[in-house]
């Protein structure tokens, strides 16, 4: 059966057949009258033949039988054999009728189990479409009719007239070949371009989405091919080819429907260059053609042409599916390969014809069983970011949900000045050219911010730039560093002026506290030994003097300085060293202690950066000891009460299990690079949500989920940080 022919072809295809087997039959001295009645053994040739072969093979199973159909054959053959008056006429009778009782219990068996996954399922599924189609099933009582009742010698040649039919019928399809030949010719003759047809609707998931089932092998083809779907009354939809799927039975194409002011395209034979399909007795509805946009109309092209989904096709990635919400949107993807999907890209839609953006932050699998086919897809998971303001360099709120079946867009990546995006902005949304900048530097201090990610990350040059952001804000800036790598050229040198820094404290302050470490005096009188009064003196005065210098950045490490206490209040006999963690707290409580004599301000002044923070302020039950545990909760009081007089810090930390939670609780601005343990995506989960915390173990080098007040985020954002070569300081 020729496969390029449309329904009404095949009707006129079948009805030929037919009337040909009509002839035949007269031929032979048969009455016509009783072809149906089988008050003549020899009508179950024609009934065989003409009814069944012919109308199974064109009209009900053109191209598939599925279990249901073999069920109406089977019987239909048991009942047409058990009306035969004279059974030991029909040559094979009792095989005939056990082979089609045969195929009506392996189709009942298989619709009773069509819902397991199993190789006894497929074997039957492969039998029952193989032979219990009508091709195959009504064959067997056609030649056996055709041998009984007309292989004789006065019928001999009309006998063999049976055969050469069913030849043409089964195997050759000579009059669909003549009428597909007719249909051609017909073009030809009205001088008409090829508009064949690739294939027909079947359903129409939306008004703006149809299934397109394409007569031919060569699918792949039509991916973003324009096609025009014929609706009736001369008049067709315009539509693009997205998608292709395959079934045991078909294969499919999803066309979405293009739009012109929110409104179907839709469009007429003369704008298209067709014949007029009024006229045309080849054409039915829902008809499928390639369009040739260089063919069409002057104003239809133009429709077209300022279509986004034209526009954008290339980057088309899918389109929104169910389930949809506010929040998040999950869409199908219908080109992953082509566009390398992952966690972190950002795509977009519209709603209400608005361009939104969202971000990826998961993938699932999904298999729908179709017809006896398991169709494997892959749904992505995105999270709203909104629509993205160029001028104020900021993601705007679009309010309400897109439409299902709205199609979903991989951003572009636009070249750019990469040294001017890094001095404007602490980053950009992953391949794209949307920075997202410190829109207020003043919160990033005074609402406090954390770094937190594994070691060797990134978490240092992050906190690198983010300093030199703060200080170009004349915010002072003391950083207490236990590693030693700020003050290096890989360090803050390398992003700013060594002349800006102050490399620890006073070389004299340092000595003098050390040939006083060890003193001692009445056992009853603490101030007399060690040097804690002196380190806390020494500290306020190495704030003051740096605080009224023009630097901009005073690294101190508290491992360098020696400093002691008496180790009881009374009877004294013995001294011990301070530990790093109460010396945390002096530095952070002298600071507040300056910041408090100036007054409360509504502008940052100061930012005090604790490098290695699991280390300067740990959490209670990480806490060396009880003088620990005491000393990390001063420091979190300063960091609480330090607001209202413009102080605050920025703590970065590789374990996020171990750093104090009053601290980090305050921190409103939170960079969170590659995480793995669950202590930290646990805790993160209250910023960024469970989605994006999912992402933290696979996030790529120098790209992390940020959120907070200092960035005017309302949401978390997978952002791309600055490469370091563009920050380096001239």
């Amino acid at each position: 059966m020729n496969k390029k022919l449309n329904q009404i072809e095949r009707i006129i295809v079948a009805t030929m057949y037919i009337i040909i087997m009509v002839i035949l039959f007269k031929l032979m001295g048969k009455n016509i009258g009783k072809v149906l009645s089988f008050s003549e053994d020899s009508s179950i040739w024609f009934y065989s033949g003409a009814l069944l072969i012919v109308l199974g093979n064109y009209l009900t199973e053109p191209f598939f039988s599925k279990p249901t159909d073999t069920i109406a054959n089977s019987i239909s053959v048991i009942l047409a054999v058990l009306a035969i008056n004279n059974k030991e006429s029909l040559v094979g009778y009792m095989i005939i009728l056990i082979y089609a009782i045969i195929m009506l219990v392996l189709s009942v068996v298989l619709i009773a189990i069509k819902d397991k996954h199993n190789k006894i399922k497929d074997i039957l599924f492969f039998i029952v479409q193989r032979f219990g189609n009508a091709k195959v099933l009504f064959s067997s009582i056609y030649l056996s009719a055709a041998y009984s009742y007309f292989a004789k010698s006065e019928l001999m040649k009309y006998f063999i007239i049976s055969l050469v039919i069913w030849i043409c019928l089964v195997f050759f399809d000579v009059i669909g070949i003549i009428v597909s030949n007719v249909k051609q010719l017909l073009k030809i003759v009205t001088n008409k371009k090829d508009n064949s047809i690739i294939g027909r609707g079947i359903s129409s998931k939306d008004i703006g989405m149809y299934d397109i089932k394409v007569f031919d092998n060569k699918i792949r083809r039509y991916i973003n091919q324009l096609v025009s779907i014929y609706i009736g009354n001369n008049n067709f939809y315009i539509g693009i080819v997205i998608n292709q799927e395959f079934t045991i039975e078909k294969k499919l194409l999803e066309v979405k429907i293009l739009q012109a002011n929110e409104r179907n395209i839709i469009a007429t034979s003369n704008d298209l260059g067709y014949l007029n399909v009024n006229r045309n007795v080849f054409n039915e509805e829902n008809d499928t053609r390639l369009i040739d946009i260089g063919n069409v109309s002057s104003i239809l092209r133009e429709k077209i042409k300022q279509n986004e989904l034209y526009k954008c096709k290339n980057n088309l990635i899918g389109y929104v599916s169910n389930e949809s919400n506010i929040n998040v949107i999950k869409f199908k993807i219908i080109n992953e390969n082509k566009n390398k999907i992952k966690e972190g890209v950002v795509v977009q839609t519209y709603i209400h014809g608005k361009k939104t953006l969202y971000q990826v932050v998961d993938g699932i699998t999904k298999s729908d069983d179709v017809e006896h086919s398991d169709v494997s897809y892959k749904i992505g998971i995105a999270r709203k970011l909104g629509q993205y303001d160029y001028e104020d360099k900021e993601l705007k709120t679009v309010n309400w949900v897109p439409d299902t079946f709205e199609p979903i867009y991989i951003c572009d990546y636009t070249e750019m000045d990469e040294k001017q995006m890094s001095k404007e902005c602490i980053g950009r949304l992953p391949n794209t050219d949307m920075g997202i900048p410190m829109l207020d530097v003043n919160s990033l201090v005074t609402h406090n911010t954390a770094i937190l990610g594994i070691l060797g990350i990134g978490k240092s040059c992050l906190a690198y730039e983010i300093i030199k952001k703060v200080t170009n804000q004349n915010i002072k800036t003391i950083c207490i560093d236990i590693t030693n790598q700020y003050c290096s050229e890989k360090g803050l040198y390398y992003y700013l002026d060594k002349n800006e820094i102050q490399n620890q404290i006073n070389e004299r302050y340092l000595k003098k506290l050390n040939s006083n470490a060890d003193k001692t005096g009445d056992q009853n009188r603490p101030s007399e030994w060690g040097n804690e009064d002196m380190y806390i003196k020494c500290m306020n005065t190495t704030l003051r003097e740096f605080i009224s210098s023009d630097k901009k950045i005073l690294v101190i490490n508290p491992d360098l300085h020696v400093v002691k206490k008496p180790l009881t209040t009374f009877r004294i006999s013995e001294l011990v060293e301070m530990t790093l963690v109460e010396k945390v707290r002096i530095i952070s409580e002298e600071l507040l202690k300056i910041a408090m004599t100036e007054g409360m301000s509504d502008v940052a002044k100061y930012l005090i950066v604790y490098e290695e923070a699991h280390s300067l302020i740990p959490e209670w039950n990480s806490a060396s000891n009880t003088g620990d545990q005491v000393a990390s909760n001063g420091t979190a009081k300063v960091i609480m009460q330090g607001r209202k007089y413009g102080l605050g810090c920025l703590t970065i930390t590789q374990r996020t299990a171990n750093i104090s939670k009053s601290i980090l609780n305050q921190c409103n601005t939170i960079f969170a690079l590659r995480i793995f343990d669950d202590t930290g995506k646990n805790f993160l989960e209250n910023y960024i949500g469970m989605d994006y915390a999912n992402v933290l173990p696979t996030l790529k080098e120098r790209h992390a989920v940020v959120v907070g007040k200092a960035l005017k985020l309302k949401q978390p954002v997978i952002l791309q940080l600055n490469d370091k070569k563009n920050l380096k300081e001239k």
